[in-house]
């Protein structure tokens, strides 16, 4: 015990030191970059399958990591006449990029990758972080509402 009586010992507690802007931008980048990659395999025609790390334990005992496959929603969609829309979700609510205009008129499927590189390219920039910070005020603490 004599060589703890020569520490400071004292009662703390951690704190998350995370930019709430960073973070939903955060949030954003990583739908957007999914999103990208779930566009271009539907494109070229190739299964996408996104997955998640959980702990399981196994047999033994232990607790192991393992992936398993994750559902992903499309961002995009199809009116009647086959022009493509591309909607930027924040959790499971829709963006508004502008009064009103919550959608992105894409044309045909295969100019998507290019409009998404330019969503990227605009939240990086900050150009939504207002819309972004909006959609994280009406979305779940667990998907990215408010970092405590």
């Amino acid at each position: 015990m004599t060589m703890l009586n020569e520490l400071k010992i004292t009662t703390a507690k951690p704190m998350r030191m995370v930019n709430q802007t960073e973070h939903y931008r955060a949030v954003a980048l990583r739908y957007l970059e999914e999103q990208k990659e779930f566009a271009t395999a539907h494109i070229e025609n190739k299964p996408f399958q996104a997955t998640k790390a959980i702990y399981q334990t196994d047999t033994l005992g232990d607790r192991v990591r393992s992936e398993v496959r994750r559902h992903v929603r499309r961002g995009w969609f199809c009116d009647v006449h086959g022009t493509v829309y591309f909607a930027v979700r924040y959790g499971t609510k829709t963006i508004d990029l502008t009064n009103g205009g919550n959608a992105i008129e894409v044309g045909k499927i295969e100019a998507l990758p290019a409009i998404i590189d330019m969503l990227i390219q605009a939240v990086k920039a900050g150009e939504l972080d207002r819309q972004l910070a909006t959609a994280a005020e009406r979305t779940p603490h667990r998907v990215g509402g408010k970092v405590a």
